[in-house]
């Protein structure tokens, strides 16, 4: 229940950044996630790189950290929330950690840096 709660509250977040993305959105984000951290180093990836489906998305910005490919989708002052990619397959948030990460698709997670 805690989980369908945290989920819907994210849902209603992202709405609000205009960013819903379905499931087949979702999984070409993992994919052109995969290429970009195989392909590019870290730091920001400039918008004339970014693949068809990441621009789709309407970022504000994306990056490349050790942790994975970040798609940002809104910023307020500090605070940050967008999509990401882990770079391990096998990566498991920290609960209560900033940044946060819920799980929304396959290999892709909504992310909040509250700063």
């Amino acid at each position: 229940m805690k989980h369908a709660l945290i989920l819907l509250v994210l849902i209603a977040s992202l709405i609000g950044c205009g960013t819903v993305p379905d499931a087949e959105a979702l999984q070409a984000l993992a994919q052109a996630g995969r290429i970009a951290l195989t392909t590019s180093k870290a730091g920001d990836l400039p918008a004339d790189r970014w693949p068809t489906d990441i621009s789709s998305l309407d970022p504000k910005r994306v990056y490349i950290a050790k942790e994975g490919l970040y798609v940002v989708t809104s910023t307020f002052f500090v605070e940050e929330r967008g999509l990401f990619v882990p770079r391990a397959s096998d990566f498991v948030p920290q609960v209560g950690a900033d940044p946060s990460y819920v799980a929304i698709g396959k290999g892709v997670f909504s992310y909040r840096i509250r700063g």
